[in-house]
């Protein structure tokens, strides 16, 4: 559109692609033979990043022709802080609850993946033994974006355009896929 088109001529944008990369994440889970996988989520719509990453996720499982099913999504309802260990905690607590049954947990940020942790634990579930747990930023199995690289680029790009009279830029940089103890395939 011409607002769009106005906005990136006025704008710049360095970001990594949610939706595909979330979209990794969930491609590495159903790797290790995950087929019940648990999804915490924002409850966004729109162009959001847990609107993208809850894409992302969907895409992955369509592809192994598994069907989507909604009661693994749990779409966080507090929204004054959604991505709080508190809301991980929650919803996984609620998730225990239903009794429906899932081998691994993505949760869209680290820090949502913590507070499903803690539940889990409490519920005497072992990571990742019995559940696989992953994340979105860094601390667990995760999807860690380069902050460093990004940073760095967003500061000299900055410089070119007050300094030089540079042109924005819409750079999309990719993130890595880091394994760690939180995931395991299904016992």
């Amino acid at each position: 559109t011409v607002a769009e088109e106005s906005v990136k001529k006025n704008y710049s944008n360095i970001a990594v692609d949610d939706r595909a990369e979330s979209c990794r994440m969930a491609e590495y889970l159903l790797g290790l033979g995950h087929k019940q996988i648990a999804l915490i989520t924002e409850n966004a719509e729109g162009e959001s990043v847990g609107k993208l990453r809850l894409l992302g996720y969907q895409d992955a499982l369509k592809e192994q022709g598994i069907a989507v099913n909604p009661k693994l999504i749990l779409k966080i309802t507090d929204d004054v802080d959604p991505y709080s260990m508190e809301n991980g905690y929650r919803m996984t607590k609620e998730l225990l609850q239903s009794g429906e049954p899932f081998t691994a947990v993505y949760a869209i940020a680290d820090t949502l993946a913590i507070g499903a942790c803690r539940a889990l634990h409490e519920a005497g579930k072992r990571i990742p033994e019995d559940v696989s747990v992953a994340g979105f930023d860094g601390k667990l199995s995760t999807m860690r974006q380069p902050v460093e690289a990004m940073a760095d680029k967003t500061v000299r790009l900055l410089l070119q355009i007050l300094e030089e009279g540079g042109s924005h830029e819409h750079l999309i940089f990719p993130a890595e896929l880091v394994i760690r103890e939180s995931t395991a395939p299904p016992g």
